[in-house]
C-alpha cells in the first residue's frame, strides 16, 4: 500500500487529474447483467427519467422543450439514397427509435413498433433565388425543431434534408428526449456513417434492449446512504431569484429563445490548462464561472444549478440508444468572497460528491424529499448547465464538410440553460432563456458577462469573487454618473423677490375667497421676519410653525427664511405630545401658532449660504420620528429645476394639497412662487368636492400621493378641464392603475412619476409617463441634474442592469443629516467611492437596460413566505389589474401574506390571483374593505388595516353535487385515503405528479371530457377542481 501511495505522490498535477478522470469513468462494482423481461413483446414500463419527461409533456402537450436536435450543414456530394438506407438501418437496430408512449389508465407504457422506414423528408430549395434560400432553410429548421411530438402515436423521430444546391444540404434530425440522449446522438451518428458507407455488417448489436433497462431500474431501490446525502445536501435550498424583466406568471411557458457566442480556441486552451492545473475538468471551470454569474445577479452566495451526467456507468449501456441521463442538483457555495481558485475547488468537490451519489433518479428524489410541484417554476433549480460530448457534435460522413447550422429552437426547459458544445477547438455557448421572463438583450449581456469572467480567471485564478463581479461589468452596464457639477442655484427667496418686482399685483396665494398678491405676501413675510429677527432668529435657528394650511402659514415659511432661520412644520392635527416632542428634539427656539403668525415687526431679509431651510420629521424604524435637516442650497437646486422642468409660469394655478409636515409641500409652494404662478390652498373639504367648485376646476397643476390619486381615479372624479400637469409620488405607481388613467382620465395631461426620500430634498428622479409604461413596472426615470443614483450590492459594489440592490443617492439635493443624531446620520449618509456623500435609501431598485430606474419596494418590506422571497408590491399590481378592484395593498402578518382590497369581485378575485401568480405569492387571506386607510401624507396606513380572520381550519367538509362527489371518490381510490373532503389539498394528502396523471385520466374517462393535467395543480382541492370541471362541461355543451 505504501508503494502505491508513493507512486501517487510522485504524479504530476496533469497525471493526477488524468487518473481521476479515468477513475470517474470506471463503472462501479455492481452485479453484472441486466436481465431480459419475461415477455419481450409486452408493453414495458418507463424508466424514472422517461416518466418525468412523459409527465411534463402531458402537463403541456404543446411543449417542445424536450425536443433534441442536431442540425448540420453538409457541403459536398451527398448520396440521399445511402443516407435514407442508413437511417432505416439504424432505426431497425435500436428499438427506442421506433417507440411510442401511450397511457393505460393514466399510466404510461412504452410500445415499440416492429419496423420504421426512416426516409428523410426532402425539401428542395435549389430553385429559389440564392438570397432567399438561407432564410427559407432557417425558417423550416426552426419550425421542425419547435414542433411537439405526439407521444402516444409516434414516431418520435423526424428527419429532413433541405437541399440548397447539388453540393449543399442542411441535415435536420429531431428526436424527443424520451427515446434518446446526447450519448445516443454519438451512437446514431457513428452508425449512420458506417451504414452510409456500406459497413453496417461490422457493427456489433446493442448489448441490451432499453426496455429491459427500464424494467430493471424500476425494480431497484436507491441506497439509503445516497438518499441521506441528498436530504442533507439540499436542506434549505431556496429558489433562484433571477432578475427577470417581467413578473413570473402562474404557469411557466416553454416558449423562449437563445443567444449564442463562440469562445475562441486561445481562451478555450487557457481554460483547459486552468482545469488541469487545479486538478479539475473544463466542465468544473465553466460551471464555477456560471455559478458566479448567477450569484452576482441574484444577490446570493448559496444557489443550485442543475446538470446532467450520462448515466451509463455499466458497460452494457455504452452502445444502447435511449434516455439514460441523470439530473444532478449542484449546490454552489460562494460565501466569504473566496478566490476563483477556492470556488473551483469547492465546485470540484460538489461535482465529485454528486457523481458518487447519482443512483437516485431525479423524479424519485423529488418524491422522496416531498418537493411539491410549482407550475410557475422548475423544482430544486431554475438554471441548468450542460456540456455536450465532442464526438456528438458532427455527422462524420466521408467526403463532406460539416458546419453548425442555426437550429432556431424557441422552446426552453428552464429559466436559463447554458449549453456548451466543443467544436473545432472552440467552445460554442448557447444560453437559452424563458421568453416570458427575459428580454433578448438581457440574455445576451448575461452571456457576454460570463465570457468576461472566463477571460479574467484564465489569467488570474486567484482573483477574489468581488473583483470578478466588477470585471464582468460591460461598458454599457456602467450606471449613470453625474456629468458635470451644476452651478449653484439661486436661493428660493431671491426667485420669489424677483416675482415680487416683476408682477407685484399678480395673485400669489388664494384660499377660498381670499386672494393675496405677490407684494402683499412679501409684505406679510418681511414684517414677520422682522419680529423673528428681534427674537434672535438667525442662521440654523429652528422655528416651529404650528398652524393649519393658510396664507399666514405660507407667509410664515417665507418669513423664517428671510430671518435666516429654518422652519419646522407642526401639523395641529398631530397629537399634542408628539408635537411637543418634535419641537424639543429639534431644539426649536420659538414655536408660532396661528395667532402668532399675525404679529409683525420691522421688515428684514437675511439669507446665509449653507444654513438650513427647514427641518422635516419622518417616521423612524425605532418608533421615534427623525428630523431631516434640509439646507437652503439643496432646496434651491430642486426648486430651480422644478420651475423649469414643470414649465411653471404666471398662467398656472397650482394646488397646495400636501400637509406641511411632508416635504411635498415644498414642491408645491416654492416652484409656484418662484415662477409667478398662483398657489391655491386646498380647503378642508375633500378634494373631489373642491374639484367641482369653480376654484378647483380652474387648477392647472396637481401634485398628489400615488395612493390617493388611485382612489380618485377609482371614484371617477371630475378632473379640472384645464389640468395640464399631474405629478405623482410617495408610493410606487402600479402599471394597472396607470393603464386605467390612460383609459378613463382626461386626455393631454402630462403625467410625471417622481421619486425621492425626504433626505434627498423632495425628489431625486422623475419620469414622463406614457401608455407603454402601463405594460410594465412604471419607471421613476433618471436622476435630476446634479444628482447621482447608484444601485449597490450589500458589499457596496455596483450591480448590473436588471439586478436589484439598495439605491444610494448623492449630489446637490442631499440633506445635511438627522437633527441631533450623529450616529444615525453616519449610518445613513455614507462616503461614496469619490469621497462625496451618498444617502443609503433603504429602497430596493434596479436599472433597466435603457438606463431608467425602477423602484421595487423597501428592503425591509421584502419578505419570505414559505422560503420564497416575495415583494408585496408585485402582488398588489396583479390585484389592481382586476377590473373590479379599485384599491389594494398587501402586507405580511404572522408569516402570512394578507391582501386588502376595495372591490366587488367576490370569490373570483382569488381565482384571478391563482391564474396570474405563482402559488407562493397568492395571499392566504383577502380582506374586503370599503376603503384603504391612508396616513395624512397619503400613504397606506398599515397600522389601521384590520386583522384578517383565521385561516380555514382543517375540518372535514363533505362534497356537495355530482362533480365534487366524483373528484372526492377518484382521489380516495387513487390516493388510498378513506375520506376526502372538498377543502383537502391533493398534494397534502400524498399526491404527486404521476398520481395526478392517474386521477386526471380517471376523471376524464368518467366525464368524457378533455381534462388538462394542469388543472390538478392549479385547482388542488375537490371544490376548485369540481368547479373547473363544470366549466369544461359548459364549454363542451356550447360546442355541441
Amino acid at each position: 500500500m505504501s508503494e502505491v501511495r508513493g507512486r501517487l505522490a510522485r504524479l504530476s498535477p496533469e497525471q493526477r487529474a488524468a487518473l481521476e478522470r479515468k477513475l470517474l469513468r470506471q463503472p462501479k462494482a455492481r452485479p453484472t447483467g441486466i436481465p431480459a423481461r419475461s415477455d419481450p413483446d409486452a408493453p414495458a414500463p418507463l424508466s424514472y427519467g422517461q416518466e418525468r419527461l412523459w409527465f411534463l409533456q402531458r402537463l403541456d402537450p404543446a411543449d417542445a422543450s424536450y425536443n433534441m436536435y442536431m442540425v448540420q450543414r453538409l457541403r459536398g456530394e451527398l448520396s440521399t439514397r445511402n443516407l435514407a438506407r442508413a437511417l432505416t438501418t439504424v432505426a431497425a437496430r435500436h428499438p427506442m427509435l421506433r417507440a411510442r408512449f401511450p397511457a393505460v389508465e393514466g399510466s404510461p407504457v412504452q410500445v415499440v413498433e416492429p419496423e420504421l422506414k426512416l426516409d428523410p423528408v426532402l425539401v428542395d430549395l435549389a430553385d429559389l433565388p440564392a438570397s432567399e434560400r438561407e432564410a427559407r432553410a432557417t425558417a423550416i429548421v426552426a419550425e421542425l425543431t419547435n414542433a411537439p411530438f405526439d407521444l402516444a402515436t409516434g414516431p418520435l423521430v423526424r428527419v429532413h434534408l433541405i437541399r440548397l444546391s447539388a453540393t449543399d444540404h442542411v441535415f435536420c434530425l429531431v428526436l424527443h428526449h424520451l427515446v434518446a440522449d446526447g450519448w445516443s446522438l454519438k451512437i446514431i451518428f457513428s452508425e449512420l456513417a458506417a451504414c452510409y458507407t456500406g459497413n453496417a455488417a461490422g457493427l456489433s448489436a446493442p448489448s441490451i434492449d432499453y426496455r429491459d433497462y427500464a424494467a430493471w431500474q424500476r425494480g431497484r431501490e436507491p441506497s439509503q446512504e445516497s438518499l441521506d446525502y441528498w436530504r442533507a445536501r439540499l436542506d434549505g435550498v431556496e429558489p433562484l431569484e433571477l432578475p427577470t424583466d417581467r413578473p413570473r406568471p402562474a404557469v411557466r411557458e416553454p416558449s423562449g429563445d437563445y443567444c449564442a457566442h463562440r469562445i475562441g480556441p486561445e481562451l478555450t486552451a487557457r481554460l483547459e490548462q486552468l482545469a488541469r492545473d487545479e486538478r479539475g475538468t473544463l466542465f468544473m471551470v465553466l460551471l464555477a464561472a456560471y455559478q458566479l454569474l448567477l450569484a452576482a445577479h441574484c444577490g446570493t452566495d448559496d444557489l443550485t444549478v442543475g446538470s446532467v451526467i450520462a448515466g451509463r456507468d455499466r458497460p452494457e449501456l455504452q452502445n444502447v440508444v435511449g434516455f439514460f441521463p441523470e439530473t444532478l442538483v449542484l449546490r454552489g457555495d460562494l460565501s466569504g468572497d473566496p478566490s476563483f481558485r477556492t470556488l473551483l475547488a469547492r465546485t470540484r468537490a460538489t461535482v465529485l460528491d454528486a457523481f458518487a451519489h447519482q443512483d437516485i433518479p431525479f423524479e424519485r428524489l423529488l418524491n422522496d424529499l416531498g418537493i411539491r410541484r410549482d407550475l410557475s417554476t422548475t423544482p430544486l433549480f431554475q438554471a441548468m448547465f450542460v456540456i455536450q460530448d465532442k464526438e456528438a457534435s458532427a455527422l462524420p460522413l466521408p467526403g463532406l464538410e460539416v458546419e453548425m447550422f442555426d437550429p432556431g429552437a424557441t422552446q426552453v426547459k428552464f429559466d436559463l440553460m447554458l449549453d456548451i458544445t466543443q467544436f473545432d477547438g472552440s467552445l460554442w455557448a448557447m444560453l437559452s432563456y424563458a421568453g416570458d421572463l427575459f428580454e433578448e438583450e438581457t440574455a445576451t449581456r448575461l452571456l457576454r458577462r460570463w465570457e468576461r469572467v472566463l477571460e479574467t480567471v484564465a489569467g488570474d485564478p486567484g482573483a477574489p469573487l468581488s473583483a470578478l463581479r466588477a470585471a464582468m461589468m460591460l461598458p454599457e452596464d456602467r450606471q449613470p454618473v453625474l456629468d458635470t457639477p451644476q452651478p449653484p442655484a439661486r436661493d428660493v427667496l431671491d426667485l420669489f423677490q424677483e416675482r415680487v418686482r416683476l408682477a407685484p399685483g399678480a395673485p400669489a396665494v388664494s384660499h377660498g375667497t381670499r386672494r393675496v398678491t405677490y407684494a402683499e405676501l412679501d409684505t406679510m413675510a418681511a414684517a414677520l421676519a422682522g419680529r423673528l429677527s428681534e427674537a434672535g432668529v438667525g442662521p440654523d435657528t429652528v422655528v416651529g410653525l404650528r398652524a393649519k394650511r393658510s396664507v399666514e402659514l405660507i407667509a410664515g415659511m417665507l418669513a423664517v427664511g428671510k430671518a435666516g432661520g429654518a422652519y419646522l412644520p407642526l401639523d395641529p392635527a398631530y397629537p399634542p405630545e408628539r408635537l411637543r416632542w418634535m419641537a424639543a428634539d429639534a431644539g426649536a427656539a420659538l414655536v408660532l401658532d396661528e395667532d402668532d403668525l399675525h404679529e409683525w415687526g420691522k421688515s428684514t431679509d437675511v439669507t446665509v449660504p449653507g444654513s438650513l431651510a427647514y427641518v422635516i420629521y419622518t417616521s423612524g424604524s425605532t418608533g421615534r420620528p427623525k428630523g431631516v435637516e434640509v439646507p437652503r442650497e439643496a432646496l434651491a437646486s430642486r426648486v430651480s429645476w422644478m420651475r423649469k422642468h414643470y414649465e411653471l409660469g404666471p398662467g398656472d394655478r397650482v394646488l397646495q394639497f400636501a400637509s406641511p409636515s411632508f416635504d411635498t409641500h415644498a414642491e408645491e409652494i416654492y416652484p409656484a412662487l418662484a415662477a409667478g404662478a398662483e398657489l391655491v390652498l386646498c380647503p378642508d373639504d375633500p378634494l373631489p368636492d373642491f374639484l367641482k367648485t369653480p376654484e378647483g376646476a380652474a387648477l392647472t397643476v396637481l401634485d398628489l400621493p400615488t395612493s390617493y390619486w388611485q382612489e380618485l381615479v377609482a371614484m371617477g372624479v371630475a378632473w379640472p378641464p384645464g389640468l395640464r400637469l399631474l405629478i405623482l409620488g410617495a408610493d410606487p405607481l402600479p402599471g394597472p392603475a396607470l393603464a386605467t388613467w390612460y383609459e378613463s382620465g382626461p386626455p393631454g395631461v402630462r403625467l410625471i412619476n417622481s421619486y425621492g426620500p425626504t433626505e434627498t430634498t423632495i425628489i431625486a428622479a422623475t419620469a414622463e409617463m406614457d401608455p407603454a409604461e402601463a405594460l410594465r413596472r412604471p419607471t421613476v426615470g433618471v436622476a435630476l441634474p446634479g444628482t447621482t443614483l447608484q444601485v449597490l450590492a450589500p458589499d457596496g459594489l455596483p450591480v448590473p442592469p436588471g439586478v436589484a440592490g439598495e439605491l444610494h443617492i448623492g449630489g446637490s439635493g442631499l440633506a445635511r443629516g438627522y437633527r441631533g443624531a450623529p450616529a444615525l446620520t453616519a449610518e445613513r449618509f455614507v462616503p461614496g467611492p469619490d469621497g462625496s456623500r451618498r444617502y443609503r435609501s433603504g429602497d430596493r431598485a434596479r436599472f433597466r437596460l435603457d438606463g431608467r430606474l425602477e423602484i421595487l419596494g423597501r428592503l425591509d418590506r421584502q419578505v419570505k413566505v414559505r422560503g420564497y422571497r416575495v415583494e408585496p408590491g408585485e402582488v398588489e399590481s396583479v390585484l389592481l389589474a382586476h377590473p373590479s378592484v379599485r384599491q389594494a395593498t398587501v402586507v405580511v402578518r404572522d408569516d402570512r401574506l394578507i391582501a386588502y382590497a376595495v372591490h366587488d369581485a367576490g370569490d373570483a378575485l382569488r381565482d384571478h390571483l391563482a391564474a396570474e401568480l405563482p402559488p407562493h405569492m397568492v395571499p392566504s387571506a383577502i380582506v374586503s374593505l370599503d376603503r384603504i386607510p391612508l396616513t395624512p401624507g397619503g400613504k397606506v396606513d398599515q397600522d389601521a388595516l384590520p386583522a384578517p380572520g383565521q385561516p380555514q381550519n382543517a375540518t372535514y367538509e363533505p362534497p356537495a353535487g355530482a362533480a365534487e362527489e366524483l373528484v372526492c371518490m377518484v382521489w380516495s381510490e387513487v390516493l388510498g385515503v378513506e375520506r376526502v373532503g372538498v377543502l383537502d389539498d391533493f398534494f397534502q394528502l400524498g399526491g404527486h405528479s404521476l398520481l395526478a396523471t392517474r386521477t386526471t385520466a380517471r376523471i376524464a374517462a368518467a366525464t368524457e371530457l378533455e381534462v388538462p393535467l394542469k388543472l390538478a395543480f392549479t385547482h388542488p382541492t375537490p371544490r376548485l377542481l369540481a368547479a373547473a370541471l363544470e366549466h369544461l362541461a359548459e364549454e363542451a355543451d356550447e360546442r355541441g
